[in-house]
């Protein structure tokens, strides 16, 4: 069986659910004590991972009602936010000493200075920037914001985002993405982190991408047409045509557009943007090339080009759906 999108989904479930949980106890604590905040830290000190979903729900509190009802009646919402970032200094410290991997303690030895945005599975959204500067977050993003006179540095710690930026040779546009870091040099580009794998597309102009995460400093600077694919081990650049990158860019629109993609390529596509999972449960028909420009949302439209086109089978199982020879 070869499931599309699916590898690590129920994880990052039992995550997000585990970072949740983590914020009702804290909220509702008569008496927040050492041992319980020990306990955080060492959890927070797991994994990054652990950290992006708690940082999401502290900076998308005041958005939804999901953590509303396990706050106590007695604290607003402004409350709650207060005793949240209480919450952030207090464990920073306790994350920092105990050095784990470098992203986990950035991410909470930032928080006090930078403004963190986070976008919703298939959500998009537009931020502009106090020197004129535009990022667009795409879906499942969390960005960190430093928006400074003196300094420009955000920190993309999950997701995707375009950036186009206003360029200031004395005051450069830094993008940090775990181990990686992007440099403006007068440009626009998108950045796609996804696990420990970055990837960088250049629009227009130029751009220096580092990894100091290898083992010997690695560096390239990026012009036009050019795709980077970085890791903590490796770098390396190829040029693109200008559909390609067109095609890249097509989630701004609210599109995915698929140029010879393999079935199970676009079905994992799909479920970046999308609650209802798609699974592809064989290789023939993983392997089926697939052509179209489908909005990101539509699943159902998905589902029926793959019908019409392969002669498939979909059924239902769960929240998924299945799709077979």
């Amino acid at each position: 069986m070869i499931s599309a999108g699916e590898c690590g989904s129920s994880a990052v479930k039992d995550v997000r659910a585990r970072a949740a949980t983590w914020i009702a106890e804290y909220q509702s604590a008569d008496d927040w004590d050492d041992d319980a905040q020990a306990k955080l830290v060492a959890w927070l000190s797991e994994s990054p991972s652990h950290m992006v979903e708690f940082l999401r729900l502290e900076a998308t509190w005041d958005r939804t009602d999901r953590l509303a009802a396990l706050r106590k009646p007695r604290n607003s919402l402004v409350d709650a936010g207060m005793r949240l970032r209480s919450l952030l200094i207090r464990v920073a410290a306790g994350v920092a000493v105990i050095a784990v991997a470098g992203t986990a303690a950035e991410l909470l030895l930032n928080t006090q200075t930078a403004r963190t945005y986070a976008t919703a599975i298939g959500k998009h959204e537009t931020l502009k920037l106090s020197d004129g500067s535009v990022v667009e977050l795409n879906t499942d993003t969390v960005l960190r914001v430093f928006d400074g006179a003196d300094q420009r540095k955000v920190w993309l710690d999950q997701g995707e985002a375009y950036f186009k930026i206003e360029h200031d040779p004395a005051h450069p546009f830094i993008v940090f993405a775990g181990t990686h870091r992007i440099t403006d040099l007068g440009t626009s580009f998108t950045i796609r982190r996804a696990a420990d794998v970055v990837k960088v597309t250049l629009v227009e102009g130029r751009a220096r991408l580092e990894n100091a995460g290898a083992r010997s400093a690695q560096s390239a600077v990026l012009g036009a047409g050019d795709i980077a694919i970085a890791t903590a081990q490796s770098l390396t650049v190829g040029k693109q045509k200008p559909e390609t990158i067109e095609a890249a860019l097509s989630w701004r629109r609210g599109l995915l557009v698929f140029h010879h993609a393999k079935l199970a390529e676009a079905a994992a596509e799909f479920n970046r943007y999308n609650h209802e999972k798609i699974a592809i449960w064989d290789a023939y028909s993983a392997t089926q090339t697939f052509n179209g420009t489908l909005p990101t949302t539509d699943v159902a439209a998905f589902v029926r080009v793959t019908q019409k086109t392969f002669s498939l089978h979909v059924t239902k199982r769960g929240d998924d759906i299945v799709i077979s020879r």
